[in-house]
């Protein structure tokens, strides 16, 4: 048994979650111990407001195998809201350990439309960027987080006018 998926989300009335594998959950947390590597992959919650109006984030969660067989989760988690956006959205990551790491934003054709940071992170320390969209046109992008190993992790941003 690994450790503990803990995901929180707020500013709603009603939240439902999909994830790996099938997984589905209503209600604004998940909550998964005994991490396993099938637990791996996007968790996406759909939260709906008072007056019906629903947004769309998404994080991804990666549990690896430790060298003592156990499962242990140890990628950083990217996560964007709100998302879809009309305006501005706001992008975050925690990283697990100190290292150069570069995220940034493409358009579905592959073009770079912003760099929101190129540097050392600290140890389990949390970054928030803003990421301003008011000047592109509606349509998918991928923010994507890079690290020096050349590992990646990316997530969909949508803007909607």
């Amino acid at each position: 048994m690994g450790g503990t998926i803990s995901l929180l989300a707020s500013g709603g009335n009603s939240y439902n979650w999909s994830g790996p594998g099938g997984y589905t959950r209503i209600g604004n947390s998940v909550l998964r111990t005994g991490a396993t590597t099938a637990m791996s992959g996007t968790y996406t919650v759909t939260v709906t407001g008072s007056g019906g109006c629903k947004a769309t984030a998404s994080v991804v969660v990666t549990v690896t195998a430790c060298k003592n067989g156990e499962d242990a989760i140890a990628f950083e988690t990217l996560f964007a809201y709100p998302n879809p956006t009309n305006n501005q959205t706001t992008i975050t990551f925690t990283a697990l350990k100190a290292e150069q790491m570069y995220l940034s934003v493409f358009a579905v054709d592959g073009r770079e439309v912003a760099v929101l940071f190129d540097g050392m992170t600290g140890e389990e320390t949390p970054y928030e960027f803003v990421f301003d969209a008011t000047e592109l046109p509606s349509g998918t992008y991928y923010a994507m987080l890079r690290r020096a190993d050349g590992t990646t992790q990316q997530i969909k941003l949508m803007v909607v006018r």
